[in-house]
């Protein structure tokens, strides 16, 4: 090898070093951003593993009924509806309607009203408990697979075309239209 085709290599070299230094980067970049991790709260919400658990209180004493014990089973029963509200609050989510009523540009009265409608099927009653001498909890649980499941089953019984917007009602002899986003229903 000559003097010259020596010099021709050694600036060669770099140069290859410092074209390839950028490509080398930017292949770096890539493989790094595809390993971030998900650390979105929300991002395991559609899981159908995930159980959905509702809790429910009731207090005795302000219970309807003509003796203790009476008033023992109605906050049972009370509880236990709260608990399947509270299921039904995650599956379906809250409607909230507010108004208002000005007079001379003064709020004179405000009412807020929540409703929540769905139906809760294969809900698991895990416990029921009194939690003081004078209110009682019931804990139910259903999984999101299960419910799913048994309401396509459900449907699929009556009928019922699944990805259709209707729902059976309770009856079963007629069909009530699911509310659209921002009805008055």
């Amino acid at each position: 090898m000559s003097i010259h085709e020596e010099r021709v290599a050694e600036v060669s070299r770099p140069t290859i070093y410092t074209k390839a230094f950028p490509i080398i980067g930017i292949a770096v970049a890539f493989l790094l951003s595809g390993c971030v991790t998900n650390q979105y709260p929300f991002a395991e919400a559609g899981r159908s593993t995930d159980l959905i658990v509702g809790i429910g209180y009731a207090v005795i004493d302000s219970q309807p009924g003509s003796s203790s014990e009476q008033k023992r089973l109605m906050a049972i029963k009370a509880s236990k509806l709260e608990a399947y509200k509270s299921i039904a609050e995650q599956l379906y989510g809250q409607y909230i309607e507010s108004r208002g009523r000005l007079s001379n540009s003064t709020l004179e009265q405000e009412e807020l009203v929540s409703r929540v409608e769905g139906l809760v099927l294969g809900a698991r009653l895990v416990s029921i408990k009194p939690i003081s001498e004078d209110s009682y909890e019931t804990k139910l649980e259903v999984g999101r697979s299960d419910l799913f499941e048994r309401l396509d089953k459900t449907q699929e019984d009556m009928g019922v075309d699944p990805t259709s917007n209707t729902v059976p009602s309770l009856t079963a002899a007629s069909m009530i239209q699911a509310p659209k986003i921002g009805s008055r229903r």
